[in-house]
């Protein structure tokens, strides 16, 4: 089970912090091979996140969700 769950953690932060270096710093985007990567994986990386919370939760594993 603790696996599962950093693998989730793992994944949303990668979904969510992913583009930090195109937002944060001033003419720097994603290069292809990044902008290609990103559009393709983060939204099946967060619905796998998301898939492993609901599993967990549904067999209370959640802990604190």
């Amino acid at each position: 089970m603790l696996g599962g769950w950093c693998v989730a953690i793992i994944l949303a932060v990668t979904v969510v912090y992913g583009p930090y270096k195109s937002i944060k710093i001033p003419n720097v985007p994603f290069t292809k091979f990044e902008n290609i990567m990103y559009g393709t994986f983060s939204r099946f990386a967060w619905g796998l996140a998301l898939a492993w919370l609901v599993y967990a939760c549904h067999r209370r594993f959640g802990g604190m969700f």
